[in-house]
């Protein structure tokens, strides 16, 4: 009877045990599986937001855009309409390609990703000899377009014996050589959450050792091996051939000058003032070019002078001698003269692609 008294005990003991540890373990597979089920949501959510960045980063490349436009622009222009141009973006070594008097073979333009984010920069060269002189670099940063070099840093790429370097992993290198043939340069490294280059080692006449600038040579990106496009302006003269096939498209829309805020509206070659009176535009070779285009406005009186439409381009500054008459040069413009010079109330801007 005593053996049964105590065998009872032990078997209570050995069931309590049993129980506890499945329990536990009921409780760790659950655990476990809510673990693993927060993991894998949190990997989902990663990818999503990596794929979200990869379709912002896409689409901010057209930031871009602008950058590209005002260097096709300037390959348009003459030496003497370059100097006087107001730029946004071109730099001081984009001058050179008319300073040079013709040596460089062009402006050209390449993308490459600088820092690892997936985000390419937009590199631009000048070409001579199948080679490339970087004379200009910018980023998007946070969605803003930023440009790498300053105006200096793109004159310095253009002095004799002189020129930049990019690494393979977006560090800049700038070097120089004297007339008697000493070397010296400076080694720029990137910050890659600004985009900003910051100067880490110069070689000059008082300190240095150029072999250092030499070993971070051995590591540079060769920019033959990019896709570079030629940047030429195709706008100026694809308007010039329209004008004269008789495709007045460029011209259309509703426009308005200072002057009271007197508005024409043009479509086709229909020219409507506010008042209702209508003209016929008809473009003039004899007194255009490539940089104004002179359309003749008919009247209905015989014996009245006809007016003058002088149109130009964006980046195109309207030059009757001396003084230049001020204008916006980032937009379109035209003046309409029936006799002398015009003003800055003589001119329009557009307002609306169509008519209200």
């Amino acid at each position: 009877m005593m053996k049964k008294l105590m065998i009872m005990p032990l078997l209570i003991l050995l069931l309590v045990a049993c129980q506890s540890n499945t329990v536990e373990e009921t409780v760790e597979k659950e655990a476990n599986n809510t673990e693993e089920q927060a993991t894998n949501e949190t990997e989902v959510d990663q990818k999503v937001d990596e794929e979200n960045d990869k379709e912002e980063q896409a689409v901010d490349l057209t930031l871009y855009d602008d950058v590209i436009k005002e260097y096709e622009q300037l390959t348009e222009m003459s030496m003497e309409e370059a100097e006087n141009a107001s730029f946004d973006y071109v730099k001081s070594g984009g001058l050179y390609y008319f300073y040079e008097g013709g040596i460089h073979e062009g402006v050209s333009a390449a993308y490459y990703d600088l820092n690892g984010d997936g985000v390419d920069e937009l590199i631009i060269t000048l070409g001579l000899q199948g080679s490339h002189s970087l004379i200009d670099l910018y980023s998007i940063v946070d969605g803003e377009l930023v440009s790498i070099f300053t105006d200096e840093m793109s004159g310095r790429a253009m002095l004799k014996r002189s020129g930049y370097s990019l690494t393979k992993n977006g560090n800049l290198i700038y070097t120089t050589a004297s007339g008697q043939g000493e070397r010296f340069g400076e080694f720029y490294e990137l910050d890659k959450e600004t985009m900003e280059y910051v100067e880490s080692y110069v070689v000059s006449d008082e300190a240095g050792d150029f072999e250092k600038i030499e070993k971070e040579l051995e590591n540079d990106l060769d920019l033959t091996t990019l896709e570079w496009e030629n940047l030429e302006n195709k706008t100026g003269p694809m308007v010039y051939e329209n004008f004269q096939e008789g495709n007045y498209s460029a011209l259309e829309g509703v426009w308005e000058n200072s002057h009271e805020g007197s508005q024409v509206t043009i479509k086709g070659d229909e020219l409507t003032y506010v008042d209702g009176r209508k003209s016929t535009l008809d473009f003039s070779n004899e007194y255009s070019d490539e940089t104004s285009y002179v359309f003749n406005v008919s009247v209905e009186g015989e014996n009245q002078l006809p007016p003058l439409l002088t149109f130009y381009s964006e980046n195109i500054e309207i030059k009757l001698g001396e003084p230049v008459l001020p204008s916006d040069t980032n937009q379109s413009r035209f003046t309409i003269t029936e006799a002398g010079a015009p003003s800055e109330e003589d001119i329009y801007y557009k307002v609306s692609d169509s008519e209200y």
